[in-house]
Order: C-alpha cells, then structure tokens, then sequence
C-alpha cells in the first residue's frame, strides 16, 4: 500500500475544487483486500481534508434524497474497477475480471463501489 496522493496530485486537485465537483475514487479496486482499502480510503480522505481539498458532498438538505445521500458521503472516495471482458452468470451478462479464485464482478456492490458511483452520477 505505497501508493497515495502526491503533492502534485494536492495542488491539481486544490486549483480544481473551485472549478468543478471532485468526486474521489480509488481505481483498480481489486487489486487490495477489503481491510488494505478500507486504511487507503481513510488515508486518502485525510490527505485530501489535510489539504483542504474541497470534495463533492451529495446534497442532505432534501428529504427525500437525504438519506442515499449520507450513504454515499459515507463510501467516498468511491471503491471502483473496470473490465471489457464479460461472462454470463445467472442469465445476465456481467462484466468481471477471472482470479484463481473466482470472478470478481464490476456490478456486484460486494466487489465495488462502481453501481453506486454510477447510480449518483447518472
């Protein structure tokens, strides 16, 4: 678990927050077991509040949204991963990535957080 932001990371992403919505994520998702992500996500969010980087918050004022949102305040920097190879489980086309001990599926909630991530952006 070497890996982190950098100081130019801090800088590019401080000059962005006034411009636009920073909505932090940790690629290649897979790659760490669930314990290593959950330290870098903490890691991550406390560089970047160390930082005073400005990340987008979803919106709690509104009743009828505000409590998906504060669940998906709780998951950032969302947990994600891609993969163009797909494979069919349970009659549905899924896209995954085969270990040697199984498939680790892009749209199962369980894997990643790319269903959630992609639900609050679409």
């Amino acid at each position: 678990m070497g890996h982190s932001l950098k100081s130019l990371d801090l800088v590019t992403l401080k000059k962005l927050d006034s411009k636009g919505n920073i909505i932090p994520s940790v690629i290649k998702s897979d790659a760490i077991s669930k314990s290593e992500l959950t330290k870098f996500k903490i890691k991550i969010t406390s560089k970047l509040v160390s930082n005073r980087v400005e990340i987008y918050q979803f919106p709690t004022d509104d009743k009828s949204a505000a409590e998906i949102n504060r669940t998906m305040n709780a998951h950032l920097p969302f947990a994600v991963m891609g993969s163009t190879k797909e494979m069919k489980i349970a009659k549905k086309m899924m896209k995954l990535w085969w270990y040697p001990w199984g498939p680790v599926q892009v749209e199962n909630e369980a894997h990643c957080d790319f269903v959630k991530l992609q639900d609050m952006l679409i």
